[in-house]
Order: C-alpha cells, then structure tokens, then sequence
C-alpha cells in the first residue's frame, strides 16, 4: 500500500521501475495465484501497484504485455478469482508457506525455493498452459466483495494494455487465445453477477464493458451461448431478491423493472435469437438501462454504448438482435421518436444532448451501425434533425450509405401496414406527426416571404460572425469544407 502511494504521489519514479524488476516480481507473484490462493490484500495491492504502473506509463504497458504474458497472468487471475486455485501443488513437493493472518503483509509470504524450481520455473512463461474452465455458464454461488474488488484491478490493469494496441487484424495466434479465453471468462462473469446487486457489482460490469471497447471484435464470438443453454432459471436461485419468479417473463416493460439498485431493461436474460441464447448481450443492455435511469455525470455511458457498437459490427447476430431490441419494427407513429420511457426514446433523447463526456457522438454511431450505416434507415428512426450531428460528420446529409469496411447483409427494412399508413403524416424533420394547421407562407405576398428569407439570411450570417455556431459549405460529396475566418461578404461589413 505504501509503494501503491508513492508510485501514485512521484509518477517520474514509473519510469525506473522496470529497472528494479518490480514488473517481474509483481507478474511472477500473480503467476502463481492459480497453484496457491495469495492472501486477498497481498493479491489486492499487487494489481493495485500493477494498475498505477501501467495508468502511469504507456512502456510498462508494453513491458508487461509482450515480455511478461500480462494477458494470460490477468486471464489465470480471473479464473482463479472466479473457481479458486486451479492447479494443486505436486504432494512431493513442500507445500508453499503463507501466512494465514488475516492481514499478511508483503513479507510474511514466500514459496519454498523447490516449488519455484520445480513446479513453478517459468510460471510466467507457461501460464497460459493452465487449461480455464471455459464450460461453464454461471457460477455455484456468488461473488463476495474482496472477489469484486480483485476483478476490477484486473480488468484495469487488462484495459491499460489492450487501449491502443494493434488492430484485431494483426494480432498473432497466441494473442488471439488469449483474447478468447477472456471472452469466455467475462461472458461467465457477466451471466453470474447482476450489474444492479449492489453498487460494487455495477462497478465491476462497468469494467467489463471499458475491457470490452478495446477488443469487442475479437471476442464477440466467445460471448454468444447456444440456444440451450438457460441462465435465468441459475441466476434467480442466486439472488432471489433480485429476480422474483413474478417478474421475470418474456416481455420487456417500457420504462424498465426496479431490480436492486437500478431499473434494468428486462428480468429475463434468456432472449433466443439466431439459435444462440444473448444473455449476456441482455445483461449489457441493463447496465446501459442503469446507466441511462441513475446518474450519468462522468464517463459512463460512452464505454457501454462503444461495447455495444463494436459488437454489433463484429457479429451480425448482435447487431441483429440489439436493432431488434433497441430499434423495433416502427407501427403506428403517435410521438416523436425521442419521446417515451422506452430504450430507443431514452438513446435519441441524448443525440443532441451536449456535454455528456461524448456520450451523444457515441450513441449517434450506436444506432448508426444498427441502421447498417445507412442514412436514409437512421433518419427513419430518429428524424433528420436528431441524426444531423452525425450525418454531417460521415457527408451524409443528402443521405447515401457510409464507406466502411464491414459488409452488412442486403436485406430490406421491411414496415407494417400500420407504419405504411401513417407514413405520409410523419415530418421527417421531427420523425413524429406533422402538425396540423395552416401554414404560415399561405396569407403572405412574394414581398414578405422574401423580406422574411432575407432576414433569415442575415440572422444566420450575424450568428455565424459572434461565434455561436460556425457554418461550413460542403463539397461535391456532401463533405463539410473548412469555413474561412475572414470570409466575409461587403454586405454583412455594410449591414453590421
């Protein structure tokens, strides 16, 4: 703990740490946390003192990851964490000596130089040789606080050396394992422990999702469950509080259910679609549904929301299902898009909500690539004024579909004959009904509309001019064009 302060108090001393071998020893310890159950304070303020290294200093990132396994020592960590000791000590072998006080410190524990040479030589090398218990759905019974605790400084320390690392494309064969095994490893962590059983439990989710930004191509795969697999059923006998026999069905209530210390999106986490059981995309939906309904101050939402895009472009499976949960079949139109308690009126409502630490840019792209990155689809679902933000950004506003890599399926968006009839009311614009009544333009002469559009114009240049907004021309391809600072016209000079 006192090392954890004065890394955190002198970040220059970072930069010799690796010198000490502070990495390697931190690294070999943790190594061995799958043979013998470190102490929880020793094992705590290990990855305590391993997250602040790698926060401090983008080398010691690289250092742990590619010279000392960090990916597989963090993966035997979770497995560890999650079923206990995996691999026994060898029974001729002295047994290692821990210290069974309650408050070990950093001294009070060893491991018999034979163990280290025989059983333990190379532990950081050949980690990744610990076969994981990638089998199971859930957990027997549920993680205690000091397990919670342990799982985020992972998942930190996890998060540090896969931000700005290379494109999914070009990792090699080992690190792909590795980037699979922890897939399998959160998908059971995200089935076992409710985001909304208490504020510690949403905090570890939280990490999960920020994991889940930096690799959430590579292991979408490994998310998905077979359509046999049943998760509700285990996961209510855990935490009977949190999943009443009563609320639990297959409808998903608008406005969300009261569970714990949040209001979730649905109860009922086994939701089959394309032969595979979504659970656990379900469960990132409630941490968004939480997220969406409690406090948003702060990075909250922006690492959820990204969770989810890169999955949805990462499998057609997930984006199908989040488009069929987020953005249904529209029906009868009675209200404009962002009005209502539902989880499509929660997420437009913040596409033009500033300020929100990026979250509105974040939740554009979301429903973006749920639209298979199509315009015309988008505007349909948001209105045009909703999705300008983001159509701007991609030359979109004439409508079109953006350039990207990814190759979404041709299939139509197909509506409902009630959709169809009330199509010719809705205002684009808005995305709702189009009031009714007469139109302003109808009882006045050519003179006035054009007085009237030249005032507009003239508006527009003055708010342009103080800064309040910027206007910028767009190019052949609909691509904003830099504005020029002193473009101004002799009649805005004269008028001003």
């Amino acid at each position: 703990k006192c090392l954890c302060n004065i890394y955190l108090i002198n970040k220059h001393l970072v930069t010799n740490c690796a010198d000490h071998g502070i990495i390697y020893g931190l690294t070999k310890r943790l190594s061995l946390h799958h043979m013998i159950k470190l102490p929880h304070d020793v094992l705590f303020y290990d990855l305590r003192l391993l997250f602040l290294l790698t926060a401090c200093d983008p080398h010691v990132r690289v250092l742990l990851r590619d010279k000392h396994d960090g990916l597989n020592v963090m993966n035997s960590v979770i497995d560890c964490t999650l079923f206990g000791p995996h691999v026994p000590v060898p029974p001729s072998s002295s047994p290692p000596v821990v210290s069974t006080s309650t408050s070990p410190s950093i001294s009070q524990i060893h491991v018999d130089s034979h163990v280290v040479n025989d059983s333990c030589s190379n532990s950081i090398k050949h980690v990744c040789e610990v076969p994981m218990r990638l089998d199971v759905v859930t957990l027997s019974q549920p993680l205690n606080d000091d397990s919670m605790n342990v799982l985020c400084e992972v998942l930190k320390i996890y998060f540090n050396q896969t931000v700005h690392w290379k494109d999914e494309q070009q990792l090699n064969e080992t690190e792909l394992h590795s980037i699979k095994q922890l897939g399998h490893l959160l998908r059971i962590l995200l089935l076992s422990l409710p985001a909304q059983h208490s504020s510690l439990s949403l905090k570890t989710i939280s990490h999960v999702a920020e994991v889940l930004v930096t690799v959430s191509t590579g292991m979408a795969k490994c998310l998905l469950l077979s359509h046999e697999s049943v998760v509700t059923t285990t996961i209510s006998e855990m935490y009977p509080h949190l999943y009443p026999k009563s609320s639990v069905s297959g409808e998903v209530p608008e406005g969300g259910v009261s569970s714990g210390v949040g209001v979730v999106y649905t109860l009922d986490l086994d939701r089959e679609f394309d032969g595979f059981n979504m659970a656990p995309i379900v469960a990132l939906l409630n941490l968004l549904y939480i997220r969406l309904c409690g406090d948003q101050s702060g990075h909250v939402l922006p690492p959820v929301l990204t969770a989810l895009r890169g999955l949805s472009r990462g499998h057609r499976s997930i984006r199908r299902f989040l488009r069929a949960e987020i953005l249904p079949t529209l029906g009868k139109v009675t209200q404009r898009p962002e009005e209502g308690d539902s989880l499509k009126s929660k997420l437009i409502r913040l596409m033009t909500i500033s300020g929100n630490h990026g979250a509105e840019e974040v939740v554009a792209e979301l429903l973006f690539v749920l639209c298979k990155e199509n315009a015309s689809r988008l505007i349909k679902y948001t209105g045009y004024g909703n999705a300008a933000g983001l159509l701007m950004t991609h030359g979109l506003l004439a409508g079109g579909v953006s350039e990207v890599d990814s190759v979404y399926s041709s299939d139509e968006d197909s509506d409902t004959d009630e959709y169809t009839e009330s199509q010719a009311k809705i205002d684009p614009m808005t995305g709702g009904l189009a009031e009714e009544g007469p139109s302003p333009l109808d009882n006045m002469t050519e003179e006035e509309k054009e007085k009237e559009a030249a005032e507009l114009h003239f508006l527009i240049q003055r708010l342009n001019q103080q800064g309040i907004f910027k206007m910028v021309p767009v190019d052949e391809d609909q691509k904003p064009i830099q504005f020029p600072k002193n473009d101004r016209t002799s009649d805005d000079d004269d008028e001003n």
